[in-house]
């Protein structure tokens, strides 16, 4: 599955996060292991997807939430 980047307008609730500057050998436990923390209590079982992407843009991922995250 290709990465896909959508426009989402201001104000809209948006469940994905584009995360820049990661160490380029990034895995995918040291992604749950920083992200994980956000999804405490949702109510999912499946609460958080992780997509690394390989290739150019190694050092970047997608973190999508099951439900819109609370916080400032």
């Amino acid at each position: 599955r290709g990465a896909v980047f959508i426009l989402v307008p201001e104000g809209v609730e948006n469940t994905v996060v584009f995360v820049r500057n990661l160490p380029k050998d990034v895995t995918q436990a040291e992604m749950v292991d920083l992200f994980d923390r956000f999804a405490e209590g949702m109510s999912h079982s499946q609460a958080v997807v992780y997509t690394l992407l390989t290739g150019r843009m190694k050092g970047q991922a997608f973190v999508e939430y099951c439900e819109p995250l609370e916080g400032d």
